[in-house]
């Protein structure tokens, strides 16, 4: 028990152990187990076997799985939630009202969509090919025993090259180059817009074409003879395709090679048989076909 001296300032005297509900030593004191009238143990015990209150509860700092069950999951209830339909119509109250506005709504626009004129009339894939033409007029073929001139009266004249039916062979050539749009590996045609003075017979054209590139010494390729070509009527341009041919097959003319020159000769053989038409034939023009790469 403390007790009061008058060699200390309102201090009191304790002894020289703790007391109480308290043990040790005052350098180290304990607490007594039973305290205030209790262990506390009961109290230890019944929370230990309480089930965890965080059950169903997720730390919110921690990553949501959205997985569909367990406490990452959950559904909210179709009228539980009120909804600003504001950017609808005004008439969605609730979760499942908005999803079946918003799907009406969906639907309407994809009918609209579909309804509607297609935006790419008009213009062309740019990786899609074209089909292109260079046209060759009479005035630039290079004569070789051909004529060159005119038909009609004036005002109105058409150059024409005329084909004479009694020489043994006459023909003219002209030269074009490879354009660089030119898909390679692709054909290129040659079709003649071209009539005659008569009804009667068959004209027989020949044609040759012969590539040229740097280095390349000017030979022609050879002629070979065509299909004779029936003649519809005198009033009618006629619309031909020619052709390098062997003796089985008819044959494309491929180039190699863009940028390079080809020589195109056009000839008409009146002393072969297949040939049997009176008068001249006279080409207008010339049209070449090629395979554009898109732009």
């Amino acid at each position: 028990m403390g007790t009061a001296t008058a060699a200390l300032s309102g201090e009191i005297a304790v002894g020289t152990s703790p007391g109480g509900e308290l043990g040790g030593t005052w350098a180290s004191p304990t607490v007594d187990a039973t305290h205030s009238g209790s262990t506390h143990g009961a109290a230890v015990t019944t929370h230990e076997g309480l089930a965890d209150p965080h059950t169903g509860y997720r730390l919110e700092s921690a990553d949501h799985s959205h997985a569909s069950t367990g406490a990452q999951a959950g559904n909210i209830a179709a009228t539980a939630v009120t909804v600003d339909s504001t950017n609808l119509d005004g008439t969605a109250t609730n979760v499942q009202t908005v999803f079946e506005e918003l799907e009406t709504q969906v639907q309407a626009a994809v009918t609209t969509h579909a309804g509607a004129a297609d935006p790419h009339t008009g213009y062309q894939l740019e990786s899609a090919t074209s089909t292109q033409y260079i046209f060759i007029s009479p005035a630039m073929f290079q004569i070789d025993d051909a004529a060159l001139g005119q038909t009609g009266a004036s005002p109105d004249l058409v150059g024409q090259i005329a084909y004479a039916e009694a020489s043994l062979r006459s023909g003219a050539f002209f030269t074009f180059g490879i354009p660089n749009d030119w898909v390679a590996a692709t054909a290129i045609k040659c079709t003649i817009f071209w009539y005659t003075s008569t009804t009667t017979g068959n004209v027989r054209w020949l044609l040759s074409m012969s590539e040229l590139a740097a280095g390349d010494a000017p030979a022609e390729a050879s002629s070979i003879a065509a299909a004779g070509t029936t003649i519809a009527d005198s009033t009618t341009v006629k619309v031909t395709t020619l052709y390098t041919v062997t003796d089985t097959s008819t044959t494309d003319f491929v180039p190699s090679a863009a940028g390079n020159i080809v020589k195109v000769n056009i000839e008409r053989n009146a002393n072969v048989g297949a040939d049997s038409a009176t008068g001249a034939a006279r080409i207008l023009m010339v049209r070449m076909e090629y395979t554009a790469s898109g732009r």
